[in-house]
């Protein structure tokens, strides 16, 4: 027999921690994101995605670099490649 209880445990402290997060995130009208260096694609919440007008559920960094005003994406993308340089 194995007692999985440990398991079922954790598996609910993370669901209330994300419902938690996610309650959070609604209410103070705030998106977060990632980006995965290694396949260029950015993770973004739900409320990141209805921030930016999206309905879409997948963004990479060059969609994300693509929906700048021009007059700051250069800025930016020096910014992260001095911060890749590091």
């Amino acid at each position: 027999v194995l007692d999985v209880s440990g398991i079922v445990e954790v598996s609910r402290r993370l669901e209330d921690t994300q419902a938690r997060l996610d309650l959070a995130l609604e209410s103070g009208k705030i998106g977060v994101g990632e980006w995965n260096l290694s396949d260029n694609e950015l993770y973004w919440s739900d409320n990141t995605f209805s921030i930016f007008g999206l309905s879409q559920k997948e963004i990479s960094f060059d969609d994300f670099v693509g929906m700048m005003h021009r007059d700051d994406r250069d800025k930016m993308l020096s910014s992260v490649q001095r911060a890749l340089e590091l």
